[in-house]
């Protein structure tokens, strides 16, 4: 976490440096575009193809920026285990986006985020940040055989305590691994290389480190519900 940080740090400075580069070449072209001499076709042309080019780099200039800080908010948040105030949905989303090379594995299963766009946690941001990516990579991993459409949601609300819900409409888990899995090294996924430590460290995270706990409703074939409660706490 702390080497993706400072890597995205240092991003920071060239991207900053394109940016100025890119806005200078508009301010550029803008200028010829007002000038008084009236410019060719071939003029107008290659004007209007740089513009589209201009536009296109921006773009994804654009997107590389956002990463960057999506991993950074990320990394930031995960060397940390102190309480902070943080907006829920956009946890989610960073935690997503960080996601998306094994999200591109299962094109047909979509994830769904359901809850008050306003909506913020107290807690440690990075750990809850934690439980959610391993509990969807789970579901990933497990829920849907290749190629199979499905769906994963994520909700969140506040009532006496902060409930956070995982669900999946998948394979479901059988009812003679339902009582080992929390335990470690329990896994149906062996032959894929699968440690079977994932659900046994979200357990560790939510109990130990947030003070929570997590359960889970689980039918064959109907899907998986995991349901996060923690503590309300303030500053």
């Amino acid at each position: 976490g702390m080497l993706v940080s400072g890597v995205g740090h240092e991003l920071n400075t060239p991207l900053g440096g394109l940016r100025m580069t890119l806005s200078a070449i508009a301010s550029l072209m803008k200028r010829l575009t007002q000038s008084d001499q009236p410019l060719t076709e071939h003029q107008a042309k290659q004007l209007e193809l740089m513009e589209e080019t201009l536009a296109i780099a921006d773009n994804n200039l654009n997107r590389a920026v956002k990463v960057v800080e999506q991993f950074k908010r990320i990394t930031d948040g995960r060397t940390r285990q102190d309480l902070q105030n943080f907006n829920v949905r956009l946890m989610l989303e960073d935690t997503l986006a960080a996601l998306k090379p094994l999200r591109k594995q299962h094109p047909n299963v979509n994830i769904v985020l359901y809850g008050d766009q306003e909506l913020e946690f107290c807690a440690a941001a990075g750990v809850v940040s934690q439980v959610l990516q391993s509990l969807v990579t789970n579901a990933l991993d497990h829920a849907f055989v290749e190629n199979e459409s499905g769906e994963i949601s994520i909700s969140f609300n506040t009532e006496e305590q902060y409930i956070i819900e995982v669900r999946d409409n998948g394979r479901g888990i059988s009812e003679d691994l339902m009582p080992k899995i929390w335990e470690p090294f329990v896994t149906t996924g062996r032959g894929d290389k699968h440690s079977g430590l994932g659900l046994f460290m979200v357990n560790q995270w939510v109990s130990e480190l947030l003070q929570g706990h997590i359960s889970v409703v689980a039918n064959v074939p109907q899907g998986t519900r995991f349901i996060i409660t923690l503590p309300i706490q303030s500053l």
